[in-house]
């Protein structure tokens, strides 16, 4: 089997969009793997999802979530860290962090330095510089809170130790001193009270985000903070088929001009119904011969979100679904095209 790998071409961001991000608790889940699977199955959600958005303006990247941003740089091989800020912080970095390396497969690495200067306040200088270290580490199987499982996951493991040093902002000479490589490895070495970050995210071929993130903090041996955040699958599916969607359309389309919709020629018998809190929409037909079947979701714009297909005999009793979770609240277009024929059914979410 093809190891999976963090590729440029399914992972890298090229829209501006919205994702959900739900914390979950850390003393449920289970870091290491049984057998090759990690499980969010039976593990407890805190509190409500919150969004996560994120601003792409040429090769600049803005993810901003519960009022703290990270700037990174998105460069032909990855992300790199540039920027983080908050209500009280600021911190720009000459030297970034590599976030995430494009490709990266099992067993691949990278490690490096990181230095930044800013402020706290607007009253403290502060400098935030060390060491990461990034391996995919892992791969095997991913269960998600529903149940369902994500095969061909790839876990990448970062190991980061922080350095800070801080004076009142209005002791700093104009220009402030540079710090190179050296310059980290020697502060690093007398400073006894660095901390150290072990970040762990679980990749899917097709997201932009990782599916989950563990972030463990600590000084030495004493763990401070452990958490646990898992971004909805579906929201993250969604944004994929977006980007593809033109792409798709254009093929779509040239295959449903070809179709007659008023053919009235008896072909296939069927009913649409929706639940109220399911996410799922359920077509239900009859055919009257030997037919192929195929849905396609899309927004009113012609965006695919979902496309599904069957092959049955002339019978009853059939069914096919669609999920519509992670959607946006709106109109959508179900086409069911039966043979040489097509038929177009709206409905809201």
């Amino acid at each position: 089997m093809e190891a999976q790998q963090v590729s440029l071409l399914s992972n890298k961001f090229r829209t501006d969009y919205v994702l959900e991000r739900q914390e979950m608790s850390a003393s449920q889940f289970c870091i290491q793997d049984n057998e090759g699977v990690w499980s969010l199955e039976n593990v407890e959600s805190l509190g409500e999802p919150f969004p996560v958005s994120f601003a792409l303006k040429d090769d600049s990247l803005m993810q901003i979530e519960r009022g703290g941003r990270t700037l990174f740089h998105q460069q032909q091989n990855g992300l790199e860290i540039i920027g983080v800020e908050d209500n009280q912080t600021i911190i720009t970095y000459d030297m970034p962090e590599e976030w995430l390396h494009h490709p990266i497969a099992l067993g691949d690495s990278v490690c490096g330095f990181f230095n930044g200067t800013g402020k706290y306040c607007d009253r403290i200088f502060l400098r935030r510089f060390g060491t990461y270290w990034t391996k995919a580490d892992a791969e095997g199987k991913l269960v998600l809170p529903t149940g369902d499982t994500l095969r061909n996951v790839i876990r990448l493991h970062t190991e980061r130790y922080v350095s800070t040093i801080t004076a009142p902002i209005d002791t700093i000479a104009y220009k402030i001193p540079s710090f190179n490589t050296d310059s980290i490895i020697n502060n690093m070495a007398k400073d006894t009270c660095q901390i150290k970050e072990s970040i762990y995210r679980w990749y899917t071929d097709n997201n932009h985000c990782p599916v989950l993130e563990v972030k463990i903090t600590q000084q030495q041996e004493r763990i401070f903070k452990r958490e646990v955040f898992y971004f909805a699958h579906d929201f993250q599916n969604q944004i994929i088929q977006d980007d593809m969607a033109d792409k798709s359309m254009q093929s779509i389309y040239k295959d449903l001009t070809s179709l007659n919709s008023e053919d009235k020629k008896p072909g296939i018998l069927y009913h649409i119904t929706k639940e109220k809190g399911n996410a799922r929409v359920t077509i239900r037909y009859d055919l009257y011969q030997p037919m192929k079947i195929k849905l396609i979701l899309a927004d009113l714009r012609g965006y695919v979100f979902q496309q599904l297909e069957d092959d049955n005999a002339a019978g009853s009793g059939y069914s096919m679904s669609l999920n519509t979770s992670g959607l946006r609240k709106g109109q959508y277009i179900i086409y069911i095209i039966a043979g040489n024929k097509k038929y177009i059914e709206k409905f809201n979410i």
